[in-house]
């Protein structure tokens, strides 16, 4: 029985303007969807577009950062002592450095 339906469906004319209808409405949707301008696309660029704008506001963000640094550095010489101090390990002359060991 449904095997003679589908046999059937292409006699009648009505049937055919419908499949051809489908059949375009078919087609626009994928490629309204699919193609090099579709939606799919669009969303991938603008997922793309949005993580760059991300990373643009921190990398700004720390410029920013690193430009106040740069400025204190330049006129502070208590900053500059306290980054050698604490990061090179330097000590001025005369001063005397304390090891202590902890008990494990």
């Amino acid at each position: 029985m449904k095997l003679e339906f589908i046999k059937n469906i292409g006699e009648n004319p009505r049937n055919k303007r419908k499949i051809a209808l489908y059949s375009f409405l078919l087609i626009v949707i994928l490629t309204l969807v699919f193609s090099e301008y579709g939606i799919y696309k669009r969303l991938s660029l603008l997922s793309t577009y949005n993580d760059l704008h991300s990373d643009m506001y921190h990398l700004n963000y720390e410029t920013d950062s690193l430009k106040r640094e740069m400025k204190t550095l330049r006129s502070d010489n208590r900053e500059i002592e306290r980054i050698a101090r604490e990061e090179y390990g330097l000590v001025k002359k005369g001063e005397n450095i304390l090891f202590f060991q902890s008990k494990k």
